[in-house]
């Protein structure tokens, strides 16, 4: 057996990607946390393993969610069989780290500190014995029965806290908290604590104690806390919404219905306006007053306007309702008014979709100060709000926790004129960004002129995006991407 200490003398990488062009005909591993980088430097050699007649099967932790949900997707196509164990016990962390491969007279095996990630296969300092044991050797029964045993536990679905993995239980990690996408991960730092009361349980529960201390203090400490039950209260809200979807507004859900996201585009040309993909004279404050009304069946007389005549005494307040309204819709928190089920129906009315609940759900959870949904003035035509500084609404999500956060962000993710910001801040080569850029080149970048030639709309006029950017900007902020500058007003600092 062998010692590997990574990277001082090699990394554990490539000694997998050695071993899987070896003559072994299975590939087994248990690791406590998977991402796509560890994951991606494996795939082909894996594909021209199984291609031989290889046979993979593997075993993830879902534990801190250090394991992402696109890591969990590739591996369900790589392997013949792949399982995930979780305890729902918050205390009780998956986190065993072996590697095996076998033939009829051999396996080679690790155990130690290396996950299924780049860092863990490659660039961490990590420890890992390893080695091959001959089959017919006399010390060798007993220890591969060991590994046998090992892996038979693990993969052992009767217990359950070993789910074996489908499409349809990946879906279901990831509604409800278990599992988060990469870029969720690295911009929130997500870890296991926070979702403990959020979502209905999936998985069995396990828990181990340590060894007593004898010492006398360190027992009432033991006696009070650590042999105290952990009890997760449920939600009340799931009873009422037991899986609730988070739906992405990706171009291709139209292509089944419509042919293509253009053909949608011209199918409802005459109401769709460019307000509804650039929000135009809208806040935060606006959009979580209408979920929030129509979650309570409050619809106000400023609410009802949607969609009225704008010539009339209160076409102001009709135009400003129908911005707010359709900035709604775009983000899918509302069914969509646009869709040709909806247009010619009379009795159509303003109703929160799966995504329009979930953002009550936070809301409702989170809203502890009376005035939060205020207006300025008593005024049913008005929709200046009484907290109309925007940064009222972004410290609000900034203070949220790491899941309502989270699900805030797939939420709003939604709108693709904020994901194509959100790249164009990611990507700025200086990281400082000039204000004056959102109103002049970011809409020249081709991604964006591709999405506004793909709309079949023209870049907002200078007077517009006035009213569109700072939306954008508070979206942003809201979500900890950039920061203002306190020395220079007229740029935002990359966080």
């Amino acid at each position: 057996m062998y010692l590997l200490n990574q990277p001082s003398n090699g990394n554990l990488g490539t000694l997998l990607l050695s071993n899987l062009n070896e003559n072994y005909n299975s590939f087994k591993f248990i690791v406590a946390y998977a991402k796509l980088s560890g994951v991606r430097y494996l795939e082909n050699t894996i594909n021209s393993f199984k291609s031989n007649g290889g046979q993979v099967i593997g075993t993830v932790g879902i534990d801190q969610h250090n394991t992402s949900l696109e890591a969990i997707q590739r591996l369900l196509v790589l392997c013949d069989e792949l399982y995930i164990y979780h305890s729902e016990v918050p205390t009780q962390t998956f986190h065993p780290k072996v590697y095996l491969f076998e033939s009829e007279n051999n396996i080679w095996f690790s155990s130690g500190s290396s996950n299924l990630t780049s860092g863990g296969l490659f660039t961490n300092y990590e420890t890992n014995i390893y080695g091959e044991l001959q089959l017919n050797d006399c010390d060798t029964p007993q220890t591969y029965t060991d590994i046998q045993e090992l892996f038979k536990l693990y993969t052992n679905t009767s217990n359950n806290c070993c789910l074996k993995v489908t499409t349809e239980l990946i879906y279901n990690l990831h509604e409800r908290g278990y599992i988060y996408s990469e870029e969720i991960i690295n911009r929130n730092g997500l870890t296991r604590e926070h979702s403990s009361n959020s979502h209905e349980r999936i998985f069995g529960s396990e828990r181990f104690t340590a060894p007593r201390i004898s010492h006398d203090i360190s027992d009432r400490y033991h006696n009070n806390i650590e042999d105290e039950e952990i009890v997760v209260p449920n939600n009340d809200i799931t009873t009422i919404y037991t899986n609730p979807i988070v739906t992405t507004n990706c171009i291709e859900t139209y292509d089944s219905l419509y042919g293509s996201y253009n053909n949608f585009i011209q199918h409802i040309d005459g109401f769709t306006k460019n307000y509804y993909h650039i929000p135009q004279g809208v806040h935060l404050g606006h959009i979580f007053y209408i979920i929030k009304s129509l979650g309570d069946g409050l619809l106000d007389y400023r609410l009802r306007l949607f969609n009225s005549s704008t010539t009339g005494t209160d076409g102001t307040t009709v135009r400003q309702t129908n911005y707010k309204v359709a900035a709604c819709m775009e983000l899918l928190l509302l069914f969509d008014y646009r869709l040709p089920e909806n247009t010619n129906n009379p009795s159509f009315s303003l109703t929160l979709s799966n995504n329009g609940l979930k953002l009550l759900e936070v809301l409702n959870n989170n809203v502890t100060n009376s005035d939060f949904y205020d207006f300025y003035t008593n005024s049913n035509t008005t929709w200046r709000m009484k907290h109309n500084n925007v940064d009222y609404y972004i410290n609000f999500i900034r203070n949220l926790d790491d899941l309502s956060k989270s699900r805030l962000y797939e939420i709003f993710s939604n709108l693709n004129i904020f994901r194509l910001l959100v790249d164009y801040v990611s990507n700025h080569p200086t990281g400082i960004i000039l204000i004056s850029e959102l109103y002049d080149n970011f809409w020249t970048i081709p991604s964006v002129s591709d999405y506004l030639n793909l709309i079949d709309i023209s870049i907002p006029a200078r007077s517009s995006l006035e009213h569109r950017i700072p939306f954008l900007i508070s979206l942003l902020k809201a979500f900890s991407l950039v920061d203002s500058d306190i020395n220079n007003p007229s740029q935002l600092i990359r966080l």
